[in-house]
């Protein structure tokens, strides 16, 4: 059975990938250079025709860089199993229904973006791939850390100034 909380002609209203991915080119100039790279091997595409996905709703934002990322897969996605159907919702279109896509409670906050849900041919929830793996997280905040901390010697004589500026600045208030 289908889940009642979001259904196929609500799913069938949504803006198809194909036009979508216009908007996102004119928004993201790398997207073009990040598509052209995607692929999806024939195994990975069996792989996905054997979960029964048959449907993909991609919940996103133009300015998302993981939607960037996450973007060209399902197109290459769509063209190696050409029976998956994709629609796509701007996350602040309609909170409502975006919750009701992503399988949140109503007052949830807004859900992270890309969001995308899989249904099979019945439409039911197959499950959810949700802005990144954890994997990808944990490897971008360390690389970030990494960063900033490099960025803070390069730039140590601005770091030294503006942090002895609000040193003095707490030291001067009084409430």
């Amino acid at each position: 059975m289908a889940d009642p909380d979001f259904s196929l002609s609500e799913f069938e209203r949504g803006q198809e990938l194909s036009v979508y991915i216009q908007e996102l080119g004119q928004a993201q100039p790398d997207f073009a250079l990040l598509l052209g790279e995607a692929a999806i091997s024939p195994e990975l595409a069996e792989r996905f025709r054997a979960s029964d996905v048959r449907y993909a709703a991609l919940i996103t934002e133009t300015w998302c860089i993981d939607s960037l990322h996450a973007v060209p897969l399902l197109v290459r996605l769509q063209e190696a199993v050409p029976e998956l159907e994709v629609r796509v919702w701007q996350r602040s279109t309609d909170p409502a229904l975006m919750l009701r896509i992503a399988s949140e409670p109503p007052g949830s906050a807004p859900p992270a973006v890309p969001h995308i849900a899989f249904r099979d041919a019945a439409f039911r929830d197959l499950g959810h791939f949700r802005e990144r793996p954890d994997s990808l997280t944990a490897h971008l905040e360390e690389e970030s850390r990494h960063f900033r901390t490099r960025l803070r010697m390069q730039e140590r004589d601005r770091v030294r100034s503006e942090t002895l500026a609000g040193l003095l600045s707490a030291a001067s208030r009084s409430d």
